[in-house]
């Protein structure tokens, strides 16, 4: 689970865990999976070349905070993807200097976040071909991380999101099963879950913050 919420994984599944969100594996059910964990500055800067035409901007950064909390890899996505694992995981006991392996594990890092990124904009632009409510859901949640703690009307979120209240509640409905009031609270209550627990931060502190 993450945050609190139960995901339920399957072959191909890829849970996306930032920093701060809480995780809890379920030990008890026969499962197997790969852990990668690193630390956002092993990621390469954002590179902006000038080609013809105009600027093309690749952010690490921005690619991650993009990717879903949880989808699913296609056959010949999800192999590729534990191809590139299996090599990251025998390249880490190579024996070698320390900077050849931090460069190497470092481009290898920054590699399976852009295949991640790719499988995952291949497969929702499939899905967004019949279901346009998933892209402004995505949207939405993007949104809600960085705004939640200043921003708690459903108003607000449509008006950045360029859509009604009656069409953003629609939406999260449509892919929630809540109203989008209920999707902004519980995002709120997730955080207040988080402070309570991980932190010594008073109520009235949590309260101010969120």
């Amino acid at each position: 689970g993450t945050d609190y919420h139960a995901v339920h994984c399957k072959p191909g599944s890829v849970l996306v865990v930032h920093p701060g969100q809480t995780q809890k594996f379920d030990v008890t059910s026969s499962w197997e999976g790969t852990l990668v964990l690193f630390r956002p500055e092993l990621l390469f800067a954002p590179l902006a070349p000038a080609l013809p035409g105009g600027i093309f901007e690749l952010n690490l950064m921005s690619i991650l905070a993009g990717l879903p909390h949880h989808f699913t890899l296609g056959g010949f996505e999800f192999r590729l993807i534990r191809s590139l694992l299996a090599q990251m995981h025998a390249d880490s006991k190579l024996n070698v200097q320390a900077p050849q392996m931090h460069a190497l594990l470092r481009h290898q890092i920054c590699a399976l976040l852009i295949r991640l990124d790719m499988a995952h904009r291949q497969h929702e632009s499939r899905t967004l071909a019949a279901d346009s409510d998933l892209l402004r859901f995505r949207r939405l949640q993007q949104l809600l991380d960085e705004s939640f703690h200043k921003w708690h009307d459903v108003a607000k979120y449509a008006s950045v999101l360029g859509c009604t209240e009656k069409t953003l509640t629609r939406t999260t409905l449509s892919v929630a099963g809540v109203t989008a009031k209920t999707f902004i609270a519980s995002r709120i209550c997730v955080e207040v879950k988080r402070l309570l627990v991980h932190t010594s931060l008073s109520v009235a502190a949590i309260s101010d913050r969120v």
